[in-house]
């Protein structure tokens, strides 16, 4: 008796999972007939890693596990993708859920709409695009033509894997109450993206260049509808566009007459003392520090005893010949100030006049420089032996000079390498083997450091490791 029921009892359960597998198809959108075929976020991520390291290109966020360039992160993929198409991210910025008031407060255009060359963030930890409370982003590689689709590669947080690759993530769906409830993001490229630089990113061939050229245009019109309406047209986030598309991007750089898609990084500040800027230029790539100059043209013409009236439309005309000149001195050739620069720029003597902080993040030395009124170098100290890991943060702490203030991550990871690993001569900004993958911790609150001195840091010591972002 028992033998027959429980042959009819499997007899019937079976007949229902047939039944479910034929009609289920038809009774509408269930998370499980919606999600299944959807090529999503992959659920590798290991919040609990802590072997945690750092690639040598200045990239803020660490690959878990290590020692690089193994590991992965979610925070470490994107801010590296911008970095090899020549622009750097801010390093202090926090999580993936924190990227898009990173971003609004770093002055970066931020839409709705999917770009290539963006950066897809993913606030909520829906279970599916994001995986924990932390969030997630991805770098867009692909837009379809009406732009309800993108294409995306991206990491892991504790995953071994290089890059995953995710197809067609439609907006519509990530943007459902259930997963993002409209909150899907794009952060954008804030300059015209080097077509050759973007093909030689890890899993991008020539058919993505279409994309490259439409996002390209779609920057260019925000300028345009920027300077001529004061506002954006697109559908960047208001105020997103004048205060990141136009100062950082191509704005200042045709007004200047410098090339668009140039890869230089640009810090505006009165190096001379005379009250008036000029732009210092970094070009990673070449290794390369200029300054464009502006104030001799200006000094010259305020001592002619012009009206402001005359000298703003001679300004506003583009009459002026800015001056490009090439830093350098007997201890640095033109092209030797290497690629892992990361510059800060203070008036560290108080005195009104801006100097150029270096920090090479792959040798762990510090420069201080400062520059006559004809913008060449007057006084160039180096400070050796404070070693990698160090991020340098620039301020004004006491209200009359700035001060530096220096913060070591690496005092809260498993110390799986040397705590300052031997410089490498060959590290810069070319595509890391294997693209490693990332990581963002954030640690103890550092103890606050004036200008520095030559004396070499004492190595830290490791303690406990706070929750990585995925």
């Amino acid at each position: 008796m028992n033998r027959r029921f429980l042959a009819k009892l499997m007899g019937v359960v079976f007949l229902i999972i047939l039944i479910g597998i034929e009609i289920g198809p038809l009774i509408g959108h269930s998370v499980f007939a919606e999600i299944t075929p959807l090529n999503h976020t992959n659920p590798s991520v290991d919040d609990t890693c802590r072997q945690i390291s750092y690639s040598p290109d200045g990239n803020p966020f660490g690959l878990c596990p290590g020692p690089y360039p193994q590991g992965g992160n979610c925070v470490w993929w994107p801010w590296e993708m911008w970095h090899l198409l020549g622009y750097d991210l801010p390093r202090n910025w926090g999580n993936a859920a924190n990227w898009v008031a990173d971003a609004e407060r770093s002055g970066l255009p931020i839409g709705t709409t999917p770009r290539v060359g963006s950066i897809a963030v993913f606030p909520i930890g829906d279970g599916v695009w994001a995986f924990t409370s932390l969030g997630h982003v991805a770098f867009v590689t692909a837009v379809s033509s009406d732009s309800s689709t993108f294409n995306v590669t991206y990491q892991n947080y504790g995953d071994l894997t290089p890059m995953h690759v995710g197809i067609d993530y439609p907006v519509s769906i990530i943007n459902e109450a259930r997963f993002q409830n409209n909150n899907l993001r794009f952060i954008y490229f804030p300059r015209v993206i080097d077509p050759r630089l973007f093909e030689r990113l890890p899993s991008i061939d020539g058919s993505m260049l279409a994309g490259v050229a439409h996002a390209n245009s779609l920057l260019v019109n925000s300028f345009n509808s920027v300077s001529s309406n004061g506002a954006s047209s697109n559908d960047a986030s208001p105020g997103t566009s004048s205060n990141g598309v136009l100062p950082t991007g191509v704005g200042n750089r045709l007004s200047l007459g410098l090339p668009s898609s140039s890869t230089d990084q640009e810090f505006n500040a009165d190096f001379a003392g005379t009250g008036l800027s000029d732009l210092l230029l970094y070009n990673r790539v070449k290794g390369t520090l200029s300054v464009l100059g502006l104030s001799d043209e200006l000094l010259r013409l305020k001592k002619a005893h012009l009206p402001t009236a005359v000298i703003n439309d001679i300004v506003a005309s583009n009459a002026l010949s800015p001056q490009l000149v090439s830093l350098a001195d007997s201890t640095t050739p033109a092209n030797g100030w290497g690629q892992s620069l990361d510059i800060h720029i203070g008036d560290f003597e108080g005195t009104g006049r801006s100097s150029i902080l270096l920090y090479d993040r792959v040798t762990g030395t510090l420069q201080l420089i400062s520059l006559t009124p004809q913008l060449t170098i007057q006084k160039h100290v180096i400070l050796p032996g404070w070693g990698a890991g160090w991020e340098v943060y620039v301020g004004s702490l006491d209200g009359h000079r700035s001060s530096v203030f220096m913060y070591n991550r690496l005092v809260n990871s498993v110390p799986i390498m040397p705590v300052t690993p031997t410089s490498s001569p060959t590290a810069g900004a070319t595509n890391p083997p294997n693209i490693p993958p990332p990581s963002a911790t954030s640690g103890s609150t550092p103890p606050p450091t004036s200008a520095p001195s030559s004396s070499p840091t004492p190595s830290p010591s490791p303690s406990l490791t706070p929750i990585p972002s995925p």
